[in-house]
């Protein structure tokens, strides 16, 4: 897509992160948002602004059914830049709340564990871990 194509959000706060996601979604639908290397390969992978959007939504169906809403939620595992976001924006669009304070904790994993105790947060989102 040129870039002279693109449309800007308004940039005067009226929209919060998951409306600017929609926001992209509908007006530059196939802006690229993402691109990463494909492992074992050469390739690109681009993700763009409608993909993304899309998988915030799956995360938060997944995510969301049955919790509260502004509920606190805590992430916890060795994400990669994409699925971090991915799972950081779907918690916001099913309407819970990301634990700012354990994110900040999490660059001192010694006391990472000792805060998430403290914090009493009712959800953590962690990686599962391989059976290998």
């Amino acid at each position: 897509m040129v870039a002279g194509s693109v449309s800007y959000p308004p940039l005067d706060g009226s929209l919060w992160l998951p409306e600017l996601l929609e926001f992209n979604a509908q007006h530059n639908p196939d802006v690229i948002f993402y691109v990463y290397d494909e492992p074992d390969s050469s390739d690109l992978v681009s993700i763009s602004h409608l993909d993304f959007y899309q998988a915030c939504h799956r995360a938060a169906q997944k995510i969301g059914p049955g919790r509260a809403d502004k509920e606190v939620v805590a992430l916890l595992g060795n994400f990669d830049t994409l699925l971090f976001h991915t799972v950081f924006m779907g918690i916001m669009v099913a309407g819970l709340v990301v634990c700012e304070s354990f994110l900040k904790e999490m660059e001192r994993p010694h006391s990472s564990l000792s805060y998430l105790s403290l914090s009493q947060c009712p959800l953590v989102i962690q990686q599962r871990l391989s059976s290998t």
